[in-house]
């Protein structure tokens, strides 16, 4: 999906420290995974949808950003729908009076659940992430994190992957437009399209990613950076009193919900999935 970048503005969301939107959209993204009932996938959906307007981001941007989604969405759904097998079958596909793999291709009720449930969650995990990056500026949040203790190398490969990630949308667009007036056709399908592809744009964008990388290292070295093991800031970027009860309040309903998930299904659930899980990696020594 090009074009997605930070969206300056005044709202709520974007007067937060960064660090506190990445809580939240640590938290959503939590929930979204550990509750697998649609209903509950589709309340935390609509959350998303709120804190999008509430940004002040134009339903426009919404809708356009959303529609490629949708459509993968919909390929998710219809992949558990069809061979997802368990539960009451409602019909099948291949009637089993067919000659040809008889009764194969089920729809279950658990399988629509199951796709409902993994269209709901991959659409707010991947609308939520987009907020993220819509409402926070990359490099607050790079600073940010480096006064909480990131060291500063990490933060600066952060900025500059950052920072270049729109310049390499514009190179290829150059190179395309380029190619495409030399008569190289890029919309051939297939694996020789692929090949094409790789062949005159993706091999430039390389070459020149790569000099890039190189330009500034040089210039990094020139300057003399990561001599010193702590670095000076101009903008001072501090957590307030209104960050931390965001934070805290985040944390605290994540951790109330999973709580409450776990004793109404099952009181043990959690704690009998991590000895699972915990047993698997461990050979036996017996």
């Amino acid at each position: 999906m090009p074009g997605v970048s930070y969206i300056p503005g005044n709202s709520p969301l974007h007067r937060l420290n960064p660090v506190s939107n990445l809580i939240i959209l640590i938290c959503l993204i939590i929930l979204i995974l550990f509750f697998n009932n649609p209903l509950f996938s589709f309340l935390l959906l609509i959350i998303i949808l709120s804190l999008y307007l509430s940004a002040g981001l134009q339903s426009a941007m919404i809708i356009k950003k959303g529609r490629f989604l949708v459509y993968f969405s919909i390929i998710i759904f219809f992949f558990q729908l069809i061979f997802y097998s368990k539960g009451t079958v409602l019909f099948r596909v291949i009637p089993q009076s067919s000659p040809i793999f008889p009764g194969a291709l089920s729809i279950t009720t658990a399988g629509v659940m199951l796709g409902i449930s993994m269209m709901l969650r991959f659409l707010g995990i991947v609308l939520a992430s987009l907020l993220f990056v819509a409402i926070t500026d990359p490099n607050k949040l790079a600073y940010s994190l480096m006064r909480l203790g990131l060291p500063y190398r990490f933060g600066f490969m952060f900025v500059t992957a950052l920072r270049f990630l729109p310049l390499f949308e514009i190179e290829a667009n150059t190179v395309r437009k380029a190619q495409l007036s030399r008569g190289i056709k890029l919309k051939n399908r297939g694996i020789k399209g692929i090949y094409t592809h790789i062949k005159y744009t993706m091999r430039p964008l390389i070459v020149s990613a790569l000099q890039k990388a190189e330009t500034v290292a040089r210039a990094m070295e020139g300057r003399g950076f990561g001599v010193y093991s702590q670095r000076s800031y101009i903008d001072k970027i501090q957590i307030t009193k209104k960050d931390m009860v965001i934070i805290s309040g985040t944390i605290f309903l994540t951790i109330i919900l999973l709580f409450s998930f776990t004793i109404y299904y099952d009181q043990n659930y959690i704690a009998e999935f991590v000895i699972s899980k915990f047993k698997q990696r461990i050979p036996s020594v017996y």
